[in-house]
């Protein structure tokens, strides 16, 4: 089943969180058979090798991923996060008590089926049928660790015009459920991300915002382009107004 995906980054320069989104590109998805990886983490920590440490622990997850020798996305991705659990704690050479600060979300999708896997607080949403679903049910109280992170899988069968969510909290601090449905069932996913990022420029409040979306469809065109203006024209008021949002972002 063919897929579009595209992801959302916006980090404030005073943030108390560093946050990054990986994407797998195309050229390693035709080299491997393995999907498309994909990994949204956020550490509450401004130190300057925190965003060190997040490009290491991305870099290890795509060579894991994409050098192994069995082209079954389940079993590789369990593989990734048993080595994953072993050298963290060597890589961020800091106490139990500071995962506290640490989240993070993996996952791969292959044809008709997505895996995933996280520890932390990530927002976690399907969309099919117009029904806005939690795939990881949020836990009211903050887990334990047990030594290790990334420890349950699940997986699941992608149906066509499913639209897939992950995200960490901030994004529904900002639009509630019902616009976050709307806008990326209505868009493809690289216009719902710059839609987002156009209204959040206009925010003041230093946090940081990590996402990506998903799109799934038998036809590589998802909405119609005159749905998509009509949509993007109702949020903005006018077109004008949708001009000079592109033109602030520049």
């Amino acid at each position: 089943m063919l897929h579009q995906s595209e992801k959302l980054t916006l980090r404030q320069t005073k943030s108390k969180s560093q946050a990054e989104v990986y994407l797998a590109d195309d050229e390693l998805l035709s080299d491997s058979n393995l999907g498309r990886l994909f990994v949204v983490i956020e550490i509450f920590s401004r130190e300057k090798k925190t965003k060190d440490l997040i490009r290491q622990i991305i870099t290890n997850i795509e060579a894991d991923y994409y050098s192994s020798p069995t082209s079954d996305p389940e079993s590789t991705l369990e593989t990734v996060c048993q080595n994953f659990n072993t050298y963290l704690p060597d890589l961020i050479n800091k106490p139990k008590t500071w995962l506290s600060k640490f989240n993070i979300l993996v996952g791969a999708v292959k044809e008709d089926e997505i895996f995933l896997t996280s520890f932390g607080r990530f927002k976690t949403a399907l969309v099919r049928q117009n029904k806005f679903i939690t795939i990881i049910p949020e836990d009211k109280e903050e887990k334990k660790f047990d030594g290790k992170l990334l420890s349950q899988l699940i997986s699941g069968k992608v149906e066509p015009y499913d639209v897939y969510l992950f995200s960490n909290p901030t994004l529904f601090d900002y639009f509630s459920r019902e616009k976050i449905k709307k806008t990326i069932s209505s868009l493809n996913p690289d216009q719902s991300t710059e839609y987002f990022k156009n209204l959040l420029l206009e925010n003041v409040t230093p946090v940081s915002f990590a996402a990506v979306v998903f799109k799934f469809d038998n036809q590589k065109e998802t909405v119609d382009n005159s749905t998509q203006k009509e949509y993007l024209k109702d949020f903005y008021g006018t077109e004008e107004s949708m001009n000079n949002l592109s033109d602030m972002e520049r």
